[in-house]
């Protein structure tokens, strides 16, 4: 059995992939204790509580927002916090999230966008609209950044999405 933090994700994953969502994350509570000082193994950590088959944001909120200690410049550390936030409808530090991912990595259309829906849940829509035409302008192609622009666009338009 191969050791250390690379082969618990990829059994992980394995597992998750074959059904198993409760082993998978078994395995990574193990890794995060037994890598403490690892972002990585928080963030999978936190990916694995976040899934749909067990759900536990609160639970990956906690895991992410070690992960982002960890390591304060990984955009991906504070994306899937952000999502995490959203999903426990906490949109004001969902926002802060996003707007840090904005500083790291501000090429990164979809961070736009979920700030964009974020704002939009926190009734500051004229402010959602500028980030969405902006994850357009970064991704031309994002469908649902488009789909956003268009609802924002709307008199008085009812908005509801998801990241």
């Amino acid at each position: 059995m191969r050791v250390g933090l690379d082969a618990a994700i990829q059994q992980a994953d394995a597992l998750a992939r074959k059904g198993s969502p409760t082993e998978a994350l078994a395995l990574m509570e193990n890794a995060a204790r037994d890598y403490p000082n690892n972002a990585r193994a928080w963030l999978v950590l936190g990916r694995a509580r976040a899934r749909v088959h067990t759900n536990d944001l609160a639970g990956a909120e906690a895991a992410l927002r070690t992960a982002v200690k960890l390591a304060p410049q990984s955009f991906e550390n504070r994306v899937e916090l952000g999502l995490a936030l959203f999903g426990e409808k906490k949109f004001s530090d969902a926002a802060k999230c996003f707007r840090a991912v904005i500083q790291i990595k501000p090429d990164l259309a979809s961070a736009y966008y979920n700030l964009a829906l974020c704002l939009v849940q926190l009734h500051e829509n004229a402010e959602a609209l500028v980030h969405a035409h902006h994850a357009v302008r970064l991704d031309p192609a994002d469908t649902r950044a488009r789909s956003l622009v268009e609802k924002l666009q709307q008199p008085r338009a009812a908005i509801s999405a998801k990241p």
